[in-house]
């Protein structure tokens, strides 16, 4: 067995090392483990590195598999992969509403994914429940609260999704009535 003298010594070398590989400082409070965190971190980076399946427009906006983000659980953020800033997505040549529709279809596609307890649609919440005691769901009450607040913040970027569609809709018939 180690020295006690060394116990706390060797805990907090570990906490830095943790902290230095996470870039953010992990509290003892924290209600998810290490492991866990590491875990879905992995889950949401393997989704950014995903390829790009198709690059046609259909009805006026992007396929579906061009319209890809990521929330980021660790860091609170949603990843926006660059394949974003170029053409089909985005073209100089689109009138800005549509760009921007676009970037905010992504981000409206994954706030949801945000309500899940680790960054992803959670299907199983219930049985989920069932697990945690009562502290941990005060804590997860919290922390859903805090997201129904980000996703009343984000109601204005989905309104550009909407928009969006109508401008494109009326910049192709504009493009057709040209070519006829």
């Amino acid at each position: 067995t180690p020295l006690p003298l060394l116990i706390p010594l060797t805990t907090r070398g570990i906490r830095i090392r943790l902290d230095r590989s996470f870039q953010i400082e992990i509290a003892e409070s924290d209600t998810y483990n290490v492991l866990e965190l590491k875990f879905h971190e992995h889950y949401t980076a393997r989704k950014v590195r995903a390829f790009l399946t198709g690059n046609t427009m259909l009805n006026g906006f992007s396929s579906s598999s061009l319209v890809k983000a990521v929330y980021s659980p660790t860091f609170h953020q949603i990843l926006i992969t660059a394949a974003h800033l170029q053409p089909p997505a985005i073209s100089p040549s689109f009138p800005a509403s549509f760009n921007y529709g676009s970037l905010a279809a992504a981000i409206g596609r994954n706030v949801a994914f945000s309500l899940g307890a680790f960054g992803y649609a959670n299907n199983t919440l219930r049985d989920y429940l069932k697990t945690l005691d009562k502290e941990d769901i005060d804590l997860l009450t919290e922390r859903i609260q805090c997201k129904t607040v980000d996703v009343g913040n984000w109601l204005h970027e989905l309104a550009g999704i909407s928009i969006s569609i109508r401008a494109f809709d009326a910049y192709q018939e504009k493009k057709r009535s040209r070519c006829v």
